[in-house]
């Protein structure tokens, strides 16, 4: 594929001082070019008869054409060389413009257009549901852990407002038979002070959760989306109200009863000081709090203090779910949602291997298999489930016939070249599923890229490794790519201006192009290479050559063959002994 080439300049003559002279050079350069402007959304490339170059022209620039005389102009779509058009009457001087001077083109580009962009609209929009989907599943699990972690706060809440309570009920009690004043004075001060804090505690674990919400989503950058699905667990039940009420109200039966007891001994000031002190130290921390909290100001104000002295921390960490509930609850949503293990069933056809980066049909793949019947071998272990990162090593009876130095770890290193952090777990469930499959007597099934069936695949499964450290080799050269003139060049064109929205296969016009541009800017070997490593995805390149090396049968389809539920027909297949597993699949 040719390099997409800047605008090309009017032709041009000497210089000339004379203004008029100027002026019809310029008109008879006019004269000699033909303009083709592109006034579609995506890329186009033009040819004219007599060249073998196709120019590429991005959306709403324009060519310039050299043109003595009357020509004949091509132009196809970038992304689909078949949707082609032709200008049989182009003549210097005139602009031409994709969508009315090229025949049936613009009806066919605008219809690949439009399927495009609804395909791009409709992915855009199942990835909106399956990020709220894993919203509302992740703040369920977030609030049975919360609900945890109340229960627990409210049984040692009740424990400690017991103890406060037997010890300001023992004071005043203890109020009737002193008779000295100092001593009645302490025991005045520690049951109002027992009453604040009682009702303190109890004010405080009452508050709105939502600044612990907001702690909350702070643990883990997965919880930043957890809203409150149910906010009967974040905001106080009755049963808190209950309890709240009852501790006031002892309270305040508590301290009229050493009212009383104080008066009967004419203890003055001692009243003075258990009625004056609660309320001034609650005017004293009632300054800054907003009107809806001073009510009860006079009662929390140990709670205020605790908050003021910085154990507000400690206070919030009993009050929220720890890291490791936390943890638990995201790998709990995790292995309900997204984690998928395989679903293999007797007699039906069963998918053996999916390219992942068609998101929305994997979707549909794993609803299917849970909820319809549709057989699935394949296996997914996402980063936050329970076996992410897990390595296993190679089993002896599966490491017979591989080279010593594919077999000395794990299976990361036939598969990649080296040990992957997200480990070779899948692997391993993967073979598992395989083998109950083929011992049912079920139809494997491998699924390509669209339009790609029967290619991408690697030499043998004893090569799967050191090509994928190859492809991953030339792909870190895109940064490199991104800073050559080739590259650079092609923005000032007109790259910028492509389409960045994302299709079923997760790619978009602008990602497609800069993939060709950047298989035109590799050497020759390399660019065949990556060209040639089409059609599978990474991790299906060796599980396809596994099947291979196994001389297990499967049949190849595209994603959208996705078949109904039930036995299918194969449309192709494949049988490769067990010795020839570099023998590519028959049609």
């Amino acid at each position: 594929m040719a390099e997409p080439s800047s605008h090309k300049p009017f032709l041009a003559s000497p210089a000339i001082e004379d203004p008029v002279q100027i002026e019809l050079v310029s008109s008879h350069a006019e004269s000699l070019t033909c303009r083709v402007k592109n006034d579609l959304a995506y890329a186009v490339e033009v040819k004219l008869e007599d060249s073998d170059v196709w120019e590429v022209l991005y959306p709403t620039c324009c060519l310039e054409l050299d043109a003595s005389s009357d020509l004949q102009v091509s132009v196809r779509l970038r992304d689909d060389a078949e949707i082609r058009g032709v200008c049989e009457t182009a003549r210097p001087g005139i602009t031409l413009c994709t969508s009315t001077d090229f025949g049936p083109f613009y009806v066919a580009a605008a219809t690949f257009i439009i399927d495009e962009k609804t395909a791009a609209l409709r992915e855009a929009v199942l990835r909106e549901d399956r990020k709220r989907e894993m919203g509302r599943a992740l703040t369920r699990s977030v609030d049975r852990a919360w609900v945890r972690t109340k229960s627990e706060m409210m049984y040692m809440l009740a424990v400690v407002a017991t103890l406060l309570l037997a010890l300001m009920i023992f004071c005043t009690v203890w109020a009737f038979r002193e008779e000295r004043q100092l001593q009645a004075a302490g025991l005045g001060l520690a049951a109002t002070l027992l009453c604040c804090c009682t009702c303190g505690a109890m004010d405080g674990s009452a508050r709105s959760g939502q600044a612990d919400m907001e702690s909350v989503r702070a643990v883990r950058p997965s919880l930043a989306g957890v809203g409150r699905s149910n906010a009967e667990y974040f905001e106080p039940s009755q049963t808190l109200y209950l309890l709240y009420i009852c501790l006031f109200v002892i309270s305040c039966i508590c301290t009229a009863a050493m009212t009383v007891a104080f008066r009967m001994k004419g203890f003055v000031w001692q009243i003075v000081l258990l009625w004056l002190f609660p309320l001034v130290a609650g005017c004293c921390f009632c300054c800054n709090l907003e009107d809806q909290r001073r009510a009860c100001c006079c009662l929390s104000w140990p709670e205020l203090l605790a908050r003021w002295v910085g154990c507000h921390r400690v206070i919030a960490k009993l009050k929220r779910p720890g890291k490791e509930a936390l943890q638990r609850a995201i790998l709990d949503t995790n292995q309900k949602t997204i984690v998928f293990e395989g679903n293999v069933i007797p007699g039906r056809n069963t998918v053996s291997s999916w390219p992942g980066k068609y998101e929305s049909a994997w979707d549909t793949l794993v609803k299917r298999s849970r909820q319809d019947g549709l057989s699935a071998a394949v296996v997914f272990l996402p980063q936050g489930s329970e076996h992410f990162g897990v390595h296993d090593e190679i089993p002896k009876e599966d490491a017979n016939g591989l080279p010593p130095h594919l077999t000395r770890g794990c299976w990361c290193i036939p598969l990649y070249g080296e040990e992957k952090p997200w480990g070779c777990r899948w692997w391993s469930r993967w073979i598992e599923n395989i083998e109950r499959a083929v011992e049912q007597g079920a139809t494997l099934e491998v699924y390509y890229f669209n339009k790609m069936v029967g290619k991408g695949k690697v030499q043998s499964f004893i090569t799967a490794g050191e090509e994928h450290l190859r492809r991953e080799e030339i792909f870190n050269r895109k940064s490199d790519f991104k800073k050559s003139d080739s590259f650079l060049q092609a923005l000032q064109a007109g790259l910028g201006k492509l389409p960045t929205d994302k299709g079923p296969d997760s790619s978009s016009p602008y990602s497609r192009e800069e993939h060709r541009l950047f298989l035109s800017w590799l050497p020759e070997q390399d660019r065949r290479f990556l060209e040639e490593s089409e059609g599978l995805g990474n991790s299906q390149k060796a599980e396809v050559a596994w099947l291979e090396r196994k001389g297990y049968d499967y049949v190849e389809k595209e994603v959208d063959a996705l078949a109904p539920t039930g036995p299918a027909t194969p449309a192709t297949s494949s049988s490769v002994p067990s010795d020839s597993p570099g023998t590519s699949c028959s049609a």
